[in-house]
């Protein structure tokens, strides 16, 4: 299991979609978080462009208006079983059960 956080400065075009979609393949990630998405909605069509044909699932903060700002922390279901989230404007804090181990862990993104 691996973990990323980047700063994607902007997601949503299709060609940083497709730079997560070869970051996520090339290095086996399982849970990525995502910093300064600019996004003031993630759909279900974003997550899927990132991750193909994996069964994830993903918390959001949502940009600010103009913008800028905004957070993504995205999983793989079958490695990362979400117990309890906690979300702020600049932080998401979750909770869960890292499968293959079955140890409970808290994962920050700020």
């Amino acid at each position: 299991m691996k973990i990323a956080v980047w700063n994607i400065r902007g997601l949503g075009s299709s060609s940083k979609n497709r730079m997560v979609r070869s970051l996520i393949g090339k290095e086996g990630i399982s849970i990525i978080g995502m910093v300064e998405s600019k996004h003031k909605e993630i759909t279900v069509q974003d997550i899927n462009s990132c991750w193909g044909n994996y069964d994830v699932n993903w918390l959001q903060v949502s940009a600010e208006e103009g913008g800028s700002g905004g957070l993504i922390l995205s999983w793989i279901k079958d490695v990362f079983n979400l117990e309890e989230y906690h979300i702020s404007q600049q932080w998401i804090s979750a909770t869960g059960i890292l499968q293959q181990s079955n140890f409970r862990c808290n994962i920050c993104l700020l």
